[in-house]
């Protein structure tokens, strides 16, 4: 059985989601998927770009909320959709250590696909708390501005 990667989850006036990993490297990266499904189907978003994207953070939190805010900041200022997501470097904060995250996403020009849903407008804190589940697996759920 295929592990799921992420869901859409109910919200009353926002938009939000639980994402999962086997690793908190795969939790970001699917916490991007994610995202970007609530505005457009993945599978439809070319793969012609790449972006290399830097963030640290004090907190694991931060450092996934700095993942995706970078994400939308190139959704917003270079009209860019992003389908696929690696994180290649994960380092993640502990004490006084600063966390660090390096990842690509691969991704192509918003003109000409479909939009799903609203533009998503910002990330929030709004709940959120990255956790092992039961099954040893990392989820997060994260609300958006919509």
């Amino acid at each position: 059985m295929k592990e799921r990667r992420f869901e859409i989850l109910d919200h009353t006036a926002d938009a939000a989601i639980r994402a999962h990993g086997s690793n908190a490297a795969e939790l970001f990266e699917n916490a991007a998927r994610g995202m970007f499904s609530l505005m457009f189907d993945l599978s439809e978003i070319p793969g012609t770009e790449l972006r290399v994207i830097k963030v640290e953070a004090s907190t694991p939190e931060d450092l996934l909320v700095s993942w995706l805010k970078e994400l939308l900041f190139l959704f917003e200022t270079e009209h860019m959709a992003f389908g696929e997501f690696r994180v290649s470097s994960l380092v993640m904060p502990g004490g006084p250590q600063q966390g660090t995250l390096v990842g690509e996403a691969m991704g192509g020009p918003c003109a000409g696909l479909v939009r799903l849903g609203a533009a998503v407008k910002a990330v929030t804190y709004h709940g959120l708390r990255i956790e092992r589940a039961p099954s040893g697996r990392w989820q997060v759920d994260i609300v958006f501005d919509v």
